[in-house]
C-alpha cells in the first residue's frame, strides 16, 4: 500500500530502536507491515504540478481549515505474511505499548509495573537464562530501545500473565465524564 503522509508521521512510522521518534505507532505499524521509503520527496515538487490545491511556498490553503502543510513523504507498507500481532491480540499489544511508551526513557524492568498491579511477575518470563535466546529481552534497556522482536516477547509474557487487567481499552469521553460525576 502506498501512502502520502506528513513528514513528522513519516519519521515516526520509520523510527527504529534508539531513534527519539520511536513510538507506539512505529512498533505497531512495523510489526504488522514492512515499512519502506517510497519515492524521494523532490519527486512530488513542485506540489502544484502533481496535486490539487495549488501550493504557495509549500503551503496549501484549505477554505475550511486555513493553511495546511503539504510537505508530504511517500511511504510504502507491505503487510507481513505472518505478523506477530494476531487479530485476537491487537488489544493487548495496544495496551502494552500504550502503557510502556509513556515511560519510553525508563528501563523496561522499571516500566513494567505500569502494566498493572503485580506486573513485575512477568519479568522472569522475559529475562530468565532458561529461555531460548530469541525469547529473552534485555530488561535494562529503555522502552524506546526495544526491538520489534522484544515487543513481541513482552506481549507474549503479558498475554500469559493470569492476573493481567481485564479492561485493556481506554475509556470513551462519555465513560470518563460519567465516572467524574
Amino acid at each position: 500500500m502506498h501512502w502520502l503522509v506528513p513528514d513528522k508521521i513519516y519519521q515516526r512510522l520509520l523510527a527504529t530502536e534508539k531513534d527519539i521518534n520511536r513510538s507506539k505507532m512505529a512498533v505497531i505499524s512495523q510489526t504488522l507491515a514492512e515499512m519502506t521509503e517510497g519515492q524521494p520527496r523532490d519527486t512530488f515538487e513542485p506540489w502544484g504540478d502533481h496535486f490539487h490545491p495549488q501550493s504557495r511556498d509549500g503551503m496549501g490553503i484549505s477554505k475550511d481549515y486555513g493553511p495546511v502543510d503539504l510537505k508530504l513523504r511517500h511511504l510504502v507498507s507491505t503487510p507481513r505474511a505472518d505478523p506477530a500481532i494476531k487479530e485476537d491480540t491487537l488489544t493487548q499489544w495496544d495496551y502494552v505499548t500504550r502503557k510502556l511508551f509513556v515511560l519510553k526513557s525508563t528501563p523496561l524492568e522499571k516500566a513494567v509495573p505500569n502494566l498493572g498491579a503485580g506486573a513485575k511477575v512477568i519479568l522472569p518470563k522475559l529475562s530468565s537464562p532458561d529461555l531460548p535466546p530469541e525469547q529473552r529481552v534485555d530488561i535494562t534497556k529503555p522502552v524506546r530501545h526495544l526491538t520489534n522482536a522484544d515487543w513481541a516477547n513482552v506481549a507474549r509474557a503479558f498475554q500469559s500473565w493470569p492476573f493481567r487487567p481485564e479492561n485493556l481499552t481506554q475509556p470513551t469521553v462519555q465513560e470518563q465524564e460519567a465516572k467524574d460525576v
